[in-house]
């Protein structure tokens, strides 16, 4: 007796420019976001790629990527075709490990403050529900986590509740709340109104939504803060505020980790915001990743 595979569609599988090798090729194209960095610089490769992705897109007849300016963009459906392929490429992987008792792997992106505040202070507990997964936390911007999200290139996400982007599952976890740190030596009285931004020597970060706040606030009330160090992320502007040489605006999660006695004060209503985050998945994430729903259980059981 002879057994089919039964498709939906089975001339598919059998059409020519179609096969394994480009999908993977034009899947790191599309992640590195032209042929030239896919590539490496390497014409030979380059000149790969630019075949393989006009026999693709004549295979499924779609348009895949377009010029634009000097360089390419992925299409909405080429960025389709890329997560589909990623998540198969990521089964068959787990298969693979599974197969040869290696330890499953999950990956993580979010900003600096989110991984610092909400993650890594978990760890720990994360690590004991889940003991045989491997983490690969990645550090981005907020608007580059959830396009990696949409896209396949991570397994979840940290984001501002309002960035998490669509077609992907989600679940409101808590809110972020700014405080002022400031160390015994430094005077900063009951609060940072507008004449103390500009007397208190301040970490902040070099932009971001806060930063714009902090400086609005600021020309207000006729001043401007006066800023002594920018850094890339709350947990440096905290480790500047715990040399005792400037205070610092940091989200109030971050203060029980404090090794010096610094002071957490509230701040004036107009920077008193509140920003809401979420953790954020793929729904095929729980279908085809092994041990995903148990994972994702994991995680929503500790990050709160």
């Amino acid at each position: 007796m002879i057994y089919y595979l039964r498709i939906m569609n089975p001339d598919v599988l059998s059409r020519t420019g179609l096969s394994w090798d480009r999908l993977r090729n034009f899947c790191a194209v599309a992640e590195a976001g032209s042929i030239v960095k896919a590539a490496g610089g390497d014409p030979v490769r380059q000149s790969l790629f630019s075949r393989q992705i006009r026999e693709l897109e004549g295979a499924l007849e779609v348009e895949l990527v377009r010029r634009q300016g000097r360089g390419l963009a992925i299409t909405e459906e080429g960025r389709r075709l890329a997560a589909l392929v990623r998540g198969q490429m990521q089964a068959l992987q787990d298969f693979d490990d599974e197969c040869r008792s290696r330890p499953v792997r999950f990956s993580l992106a979010g900003s600096n403050t989110l991984l610092d505040a909400v993650f890594l202070p978990r760890f720990a507990e994360i690590r004991k529900r889940q003991p045989s997964v491997v983490w690969r936390i990645e550090h981005m911007q907020t608007k580059d986590a959830a396009r990696a999200l949409g896209e396949g290139q991570v397994d979840f996400a940290l984001l501002r509740a309002d960035a998490v982007p669509g077609r992907v599952e989600k679940r409101k976890l808590g809110s972020l709340e700014w405080v002022l740190a400031v160390p015994p030596n430094v005077a900063g009285g009951s609060g940072a109104s507008p004449k103390a931004l500009a007397s208190l020597p301040l970490a902040l970060p070099i932009g971001g939504e806060l930063r714009a706040m902090v400086d609005e606030y600021a020309a207000k009330g006729g001043v401007r803060p006066r800023v002594v160090v920018e850094v890339d992320s709350f947990r440096q502007a905290l480790q500047a505020a715990e040399t005792g040489a400037c205070a610092a605006i940091v989200p109030s999660v971050l203060m029980p980790a404090v090794a010096g006695p610094l002071r957490a004060l509230p701040l004036p209503p107009a920077l008193r915001s509140t920003t809401p985050y979420s953790l954020a998945w793929r729904r095929r994430l729980i279908d085809t990743r092994r041990e995903g729903a148990a994972v994702l259980k994991a995680l929503l059981a500790v990050i709160v």
